[in-house]
């Protein structure tokens, strides 16, 4: 008998993870609501209540919600136990989460020679990471051999379909599950007349009228993201038009650094830093501001793209993002450069402020409707259907063993 058939029919489904990432905590919790399916995140690093030193962040932080609420856990002091505890639960289905943190390959081999099924669910981006080098290069045919240790995926856009189909994935073993965010707490938080009021609020304090253009810079403030062309925009910007407001939200290795920029190229004013937020309480913002800007050197999918078009407040991205394959469409809901050079940036927010009120009405709406649609509840039959397809390994390897 199969183990699917001892649990009253429900497919037990382990997800498996270094760290419990607050985007995909609504994922956890919507599995937890579905009939068909028993599951239990198993991961590694701790989670604090009240918040816990990060280094990139260069701050402590906490993400303005219990993040194990309303799902079953088990926190691991080790890989080697994480197995463990996954084997004494007796799933059916193993998600797995990336495959480059310690100790993760050895538990890959172990649950592919035991014959547990896995999803491997993880940001996919053929461009490679700057930060890297060389490694970058040497990496990308292991991964290609690593991602075949998987029974099916999942994927988010055609960012990462590609990279799948490169590694000898076949399509059949694909499903789309995308990379979202807490769906409806933005939507409803984005029309609750209170934010609305905040953000109202915030302008006055600032003392930016409602003839201020504001452009949104929200993320880490390392390297990586790309700060330092973030405020050559922003320079360029005003040097253009004086009534643009650069609203900088975030902390990180270079926060000091952009703080310096600002006062040397934009006037006492015209920015505002407005410091580290977590995620649920970023809303005010979003609404703050009309446009928001990405400058990332690298991605693995950037969800305050979701986040914003929520709110329906409409991005500028470039090519190096994977939500570009998927989520922003140029010029129905956003803008996609396709370079790092800050004047494209400057071009494009341009092009979205030349459009009368009612187009730029209609954008943000595009933009909210493309997000929901990538919502994680708009997508659960996926969801169930890759782990159901999965579960059907389990139960070839019962019955060919009894």
């Amino acid at each position: 008998m199969s183990n699917t058939s001892q649990h009253q029919g429900q497919i037990r489904v382990a997800f498996i993870t270094s760290e419990i990432s607050h985007f995909e905590v609504p994922l956890f919790r919507i599995c937890g609501t579905l009939r068909q399916i028993d599951s239990c995140v198993f991961y590694l690093q701790p989670v604090e209540p009240a918040g816990q030193y990060d280094s990139e962040y260069g701050q402590e932080i906490h993400w303005g919600e219990a993040l194990l609420a309303g799902y079953a856990s088990v926190k691991c002091e080790s890989a080697k136990e994480l197995y463990g505890r996954v084997v004494d639960w007796k799933p059916d289905v193993a998600i797995v989460y990336g495959y480059s943190w310690p100790g993760v390959l050895a538990l890959l081999v172990r649950n592919r020679l035991r014959g547990l099924p896995q999803i491997h669910r993880g940001t996919l981006n053929f461009y490679k990471d700057p930060r890297r080098g060389l490694k970058a290069h040497v990496l990308r045919p292991v991964r290609n051999i690593l991602l075949r240790l998987f029974n099916a995926h999942h994927y988010g856009g055609s960012y990462s379909k590609r990279v799948l189909r490169a590694a000898g994935v076949p399509e059949q073993v694909m499903f789309f599950v995308p990379y979202s965010v807490d769906s409806q707490f933005f939507k409803m938080s984005a029309d609750d007349q209170c934010e609305i009021e905040a953000s109202v609020a915030l302008r006055k304090s600032l003392g930016w009228d409602g003839n201020a253009r504001v452009v949104l810079y929200i993320c880490q403030h390392n390297w990586f993201k790309g700060p330092d062309i973030a405020m050559e925009v922003f320079a360029k910007l005003y040097a253009r038009f004086p009534k643009y407001r650069a609203l900088i939200v975030g902390s990180g290795r270079m926060t000091e650094e952009m703080k310096k920029i600002a006062s040397a190229t934009l006037p006492a004013g015209s920015y505002h830093f407005a410091g580290f937020c977590p995620s649920k309480e970023t809303v005010k913002y979003y609404l703050t501001s009309d446009i928001v800007l990405f400058t990332s050197r690298y991605e693995t999918w950037g969800r305050a793209i979701n986040e914003a078009m929520l709110c329906r407040r409409p991005c500028v991205v470039n090519r190096m993002f994977p939500a570009v394959g998927g989520l922003v469409e140029n010029e129905d809901n956003g803008f996609v450069v396709d370079n790092l050079e800050p004047d494209s940036y400057v071009e494009a927010i341009e092009r979205y402020f030349a459009r009368s009120d009612e187009a730029q009405k209609v954008m943000g709406e595009n933009a909210r409707v493309r997000a929901l649609e990538m919502s994680y509840e708009n997508h659960i039959g996926e969801l169930r259907q890759s782990i159901e397809f999965a579960a059907t390994f389990r139960q070839t390897n019962w019955a060919q063993s009894n």
